[in-house]
């Protein structure tokens, strides 16, 4: 999400932020936790799992991303802005995008983190 926010700055300059209803729900903290003792669980153990996404270039990880990115959009953004979208992709990441990070023999890519749940019924 904060690597589209900041192709959004760049493609679509003075538009509304994309919405994605049912997925923010997901980004909030606990929301899994809740959602297990909603489900009957009362033992719920969360546990945070770094992972990570790298791709030998630039290119490739604009390219991989921006894959799924025109999937998320969908019909929110226009045919022109999906066209568009790589090359911002492109701009934010050569241009030092704090959400993108420097790998292991010049690999590219992010961290993230997965909020993981452990419940007993």
């Amino acid at each position: 999400m904060p690597l589209l926010r900041e192709v959004e700055k760049i493609v679509r300059p003075g538009n509304e932020l994309t919405r994605f209803p049912l997925l923010e729900a997901w980004l909030v903290p606990g929301k899994l936790a809740q959602t297990l003792r909603y489900g009957g669980f009362k033992d719920v153990t969360k546990s945070d799992v770094l992972g990570h996404a790298w791709w030998p270039s630039i290119e490739e990880a604009a390219n991989k991303i921006c894959e799924t990115l025109r999937l998320m959009v969908g019909s929110d953004w226009t045919t022109g802005e999906k066209e568009k979208m790589e090359e911002g992709l492109w701009e934010v990441m050569k241009g030092g995008s704090e959400h993108m990070r420097g790998g292991e023999c010049g690999k590219v890519g992010f961290e993230m983190v997965a909020w993981t749940g452990l419940a007993k019924k």
